[in-house]
């Protein structure tokens, strides 16, 4: 259970806080992030077999709080058009690093 009367302090508590939200209310196997230079939005790509496959792959922006006083943006895959963004055939918005994404949950034991 993520304990929201902690408010993150810095970006990367932002980004432990809601990887841990977004994992354990389902739906996603993965979640990977990368860290923005400027620490401004948290970005994660969720990966799990319950998304549906996208034509074309769109994100979603929530904006900050007070509760969580960073903005976020988060893609949906499903398996397999996470499978077709690693060969190349579908690409991420222009904004987007595939290749600096890092593994933020689960955590590996």
């Amino acid at each position: 259970m993520i304990d929201w009367d902690t408010i993150p302090k810095n970006y990367m508590e932002a980004v432990s806080l809601l990887a841990e939200w977004h994992g354990g209310e389902g739906g996603a196997d993965t979640i990977c992030s990368w860290d923005d230079a400027q620490q401004k939005t948290v970005r994660f790509v969720e990966i799990g077999p319950d998304f549906g496959d996208q034509e074309s792959i769109r994100y979603i922006r929530m904006g900050a709080s007070h509760d969580l006083p960073f903005p976020s943006e988060v893609i949906l895959l499903s398996t397999g058009d996470w499978h077709s963004v690693e060969a190349g055939e579908k690409l991420l918005p222009d904004d987007w690093d595939k290749d600096a994404l890092r593994k933020v949950w689960p955590h590996d034991a």
